[in-house]
């Protein structure tokens, strides 16, 4: 039963592809190889050498990813702070 849980409908874009308009910010937490290369060095990943992971590309279509080391709330850095 949880395993169906997340598998609700897209949500909708904020703004069209192209469109020039702000995406949406999207928090990404995960040890998972998303948003680094599965495999790449510092250096490979530094110099732009190695490619992006498909998954980050897709999410990038959609979203302004913002990469997090805590999902814990920082005193100051909250919105309106």
């Amino acid at each position: 039963a949880l395993l169906g849980a997340g598998c609700d409908r897209a949500p909708a874009q904020s703004a069209a592809p192209g469109s020039g308009a702000p995406l949406e910010k999207l928090g990404l937490m995960t040890s998972l190889p998303l948003y680094w290369p599965l495999g790449a060095g510092v250096e490979e990943i530094a110099s732009g050498r190695a490619a992006p992971p498909w998954q980050r590309a897709a999410l990038e279509q959609a979203y302004a990813i913002e990469p997090l080391d805590t999902l814990a709330p920082i005193p100051g850095l909250a919105a309106g702070a």
